[in-house]
């Protein structure tokens, strides 16, 4: 058997066959003779190419100069650009037939399909008793035709030669579209023992022998084509893993490698972008106000101080079989109650070590403070978690006097030191409380005085069991009637049947249950408070509505029908809402809290935002949108100042459906400059208006200045009325039209012409990259 090798080359992008270029003389020659399937009885390898344009790989049967030849065929390409195609040949010669008559024990002929009939191209007969054979062959009938032109297999014909009856098999060569070109016909001549089986067995094997060498062949081919694009890809893949965002990626890939060179190239235009947005998050929270210095920093001074100290028995000694880490989980919220009581009172937490509690008072007032801190610590931690919860309740101890306050360092963390007389008067008193009491150095009660004679008692002095100075001991009920503390679920330290915003600061407990932890910004509708929620144990933002925009009852009920709908509302992009109710007559939002920043905040000190962190954050405002436009929720005020961005770059949407239900409410301001015309114009209003604030958002952080001017309330309308927003791709350099072209869809003034939804612009943004 011989092997014939050679190459076409042509244009990356014409598939001509006129453009086609040959390496060879030989391939150039085999061209010419195979410009179309079958001229003059030879058939092509284009048929070969054809296929492996589209499969990338084939294999069949080709003639060329009377022969007949086993050939695959498969794509060149150079640095992942097409270049040419290899063609690999195994001749069908008389030595195949040779070989394969002492396999089988039968005469081999391969009969070519030639315009004026089958003709011999190889065969362990010569050509005269071929033709005899084909003459046999033509007066059956229905042999050659049943064969050669419809590609049918024969097991048994039964022929009459020169020297007696004789049968054969008959089977189709196919070319690589699987249309017969020829036959290999496995004759037996009288006398001959060979069966049918056999017979048909030997016709099939020739394609089988050529198909194990060129598979091989192929085989080794085809793995070095897998694996330079596979190296190349790996190679990628680690250069993004070592942060190089902008390495270059192949393309003209296909198939499998195409989809994966896609997948990596997304991925790396993905991570460019949230490089960029953190790297503008982390410039613009450089800016932001340098955090109050924490408890443990503080002045060393000597002062007057009343001090309180809490034992929280319950975990001197856990039992056995507690679960260690509910166990701590509790103590956690035990502390954070105590410090919430300590901070209302203008108190600071010294030291905590073990399960005791060291808190420190200062000023006017400083002894009545400590009563009324531990008198709530007593009553709150006196409550049942559960029916199956057995509260105990801590015991306390007051003294006062001069004592050295302030930090001390012995390690990588400074930390508070109290030292003096009332630190040593604390110790000894700790030793004789109970449980539920308030035991009272005499300093600490003689200051009280003024207090027990408000409330109509005067606790006796009593002599310790452990230390004999004097000590006076109130009960956790009386310590709170002295200080003026109510019992949770009572309103807490508020009054509040007739509560204020402006009663609410930080250190306030509410409704037994909001921990007010600072307050975060006040708008037009609401005034927002970072809060631990006891009942939910988490931190949240709590938001107090403005009297004003609530008085109306059909407004409040429109609200109460918003909030239960968006209670359903969990995306990554928009703010939960966790709860919405009533406490001292303010209608109260109960949200999850955001520790980032605002849109506004970040355009007001970068006013124009690179486009791929610009298309990272327009894409998640998208979804945002999107989750409360599948519920059927509007938000219908939609701006900078209503986008939270945390420092990793995860944008979220917030207050969603406040302005909704409140519609009508307030009067256009200068935020009408993200508001639909058809709500200015006072029309009805859809997602589409939601769309038109989405764009007018996007157009702001992406040209750096707003899509409507003006600096009043009427002009902006009168712009809003007149003026059409200069297109992105004139007014930024570099912005890629496509862009260009969604954001200025989204601000169409007539509804019509924008996006249906914040879906499809989500959609639209996903193909999206700078």
């Amino acid at each position: 058997m011989r092997s014939r090798c050679s190459i076409w080359s042509r244009p990356i992008r014409t598939f001509s066959p006129s453009t086609w270029r040959s390496s060879s003389i030989a391939t150039e020659r085999w061209w010419r003779a195979a410009t179309t399937r079958r001229r003059r009885g030879k058939t092509s390898p284009r048929s070969l190419v054809s296929v492996a344009l589209a499969e990338d790989q084939a294999f069949g049967v080709w003639q060329q100069g009377g022969k007949l030849y086993h050939a695959v065929t498969m794509p060149l390409a150079r640095d992942f650009d097409l270049v040419g195609y290899v063609l690999v040949a195994l001749a069908i010669d008389d030595a195949l037939a040779t070989q394969l008559s002492r396999i089988g024990g039968a005469d081999v002929v391969y009969l070519a399909a030639a315009a004026t009939g089958p003709a011999r191209a190889a065969g362990t007969l010569g050509p005269a008793a071929t033709q005899e054979l084909i003459a046999a062959l033509r007066k059956n009938g229905e042999a050659l035709p049943r064969v050669i032109g419809r590609g049918e297999t024969l097991d048994r014909v039964a022929l009459t030669l020169a020297q007696g009856p004789a049968v054969a098999a008959l089977t189709p060569l196919r070319d690589a579209a699987e249309q017969p070109v020829g036959t290999a016909v496995a004759v037996t001549l009288p006398g001959a023992t060979t069966s049918a089986f056999d017979l048909i067995r030997l016709a099939q094997l020739g394609a089988g022998l050529a198909a194990l060498v060129l598979g091989a062949i192929l085989g080794t081919l085809w793995a070095r084509r897998i694996q330079a694009p596979l190296r190349s890809l790996a190679a990628v893949a680690a250069e993004l893993a070592r942060g190089n965002y902008e390495v270059e990626i192949p393309r003209r890939l296909s198939g499998d490698h195409g989809r994966i060179a896609g997948g990596l190239a997304a991925l790396a235009a993905d991570l460019r972008e949230r490089r960029q947005l953190e790297a503008v998050i982390g410039e613009v929270s450089r800016t932001l106000p340098e955090p109050a210095p924490g408890e443990a920093s503080s002045r060393p001074q000597s002062q007057a101080v009343a001090l309180l100290g809490l034992e929280l028995r319950r975990y001197a000694n856990p039992r056995a079989g507690y679960d260690a880490e509910e166990t701590l989980a509790r103590f956690g919220r035990d502390l954070r109650r105590v410090a919430t009581a300590v901070k209302a009172r203008k108190g600071r937490i010294e030291a905590v070590a073990g399960h005791r509690i060291l808190a420190g008072f200062a000023g006017d007032g400083a002894a009545l403070g400590a009563l009324a801190s531990a008198a709530e610590a007593i009553l709150l931690l006196s409550q049942r978690e559960s029916v199956f919860d057995e509260p105990e309740p801590p015991a306390a101890a007051i003294s006062l006097g001069n004592a050295v306050t302030g930090s001390v360092s012995w390690g990588e963390r400074p930390g508070n030191a109290v030292l003096g007389l009332p630190a040593q008067q604390l110790e000894s008193l700790l030793r004789e409380a109970a449980p539920g009491d308030v035991f009272l150095a005499k300093p600490a009660a003689e200051a009280l005085l003024p207090a027990f004679r408000q409330a109509g008692t005067m606790p006796k002095a009593q002599r310790g069991v452990i230390s004999p100075m004097p000590l006076y001991v109130l009960s956790g009920e009386l310590a709170a009637k002295v200080a003026g503390v109510k019992a949770p679920g009572d309103g807490g330290a508020l009054d509040e049947e007739r509560l204020a915003i402006s009663d609410v600061t930080a250190g306030v407990l509410l409704a037994g249950r909001f921990e007010i932890l600072a307050e975060l910004g006040a708008g037009r509708l609401a005034v927002a408070f970072k809060v631990r929620d006891r009942e939910r144990d988490l931190l949240a933002t709590l938001k107090l509505l403005r009297p004003e925009v609530t008085a109306d009852p059909q407004r409040l009920e429109r609200l109460t029908n918003h909030m239960r709908l968006l209670r359903s509302l969990n995306h990554a992009h928009a703010v939960p809402v966790y709860d919405f109710g009533q406490v001292g007559g303010l209608p109260y939002l109960l949200v999850g809290y955001v520790r980032g920043v605002t849109l506004r905040y970040v355009l007001q000190q970068r006013p124009q935002l690179p486009v791929a962190a610009g298309l990272l954050l327009a894409r998640q405002i998208a979804a945002g949108l999107a989750a409360g436009h599948a519920l059927n929720v509007l938000h219908l005020d939609l701006r900078p100042e209503n986008v939270l961005i945390e420092g990793s770059g995860l944008a979220q949407v917030t207050d969603f459906g406040l302005a909704a239900a409140l519609i009508g409410t307030m009067e256009p301001g200068v935020t009408a400059r993200y508001q639909a015309p058809e709500l200015l114009a006072g029309q009805g209003a859809d997602a589409r208006s939601d769309v038109y604030a989405l764009g007018a958002t996007l157009y702001e952080l992406l040209a750096g200045r707003p899509a409507v001017e003006g600096t009043t309330a009427a002009e902006v309308l009168e712009h809003h009325r007149q003026a059409v927003p200069e297109p992105l791709a004139t007014l930024v350099e570099g912005m890629p039209l496509a862009v260009d072209q969604v954001v200025m869809r989204c601000l169409a003034r007539s509804p019509e012409q924008r996006f249906a939804s914040a879906e499809e612009v989500l959609a639209a943004l996903v193909e999206l990259r700078a």
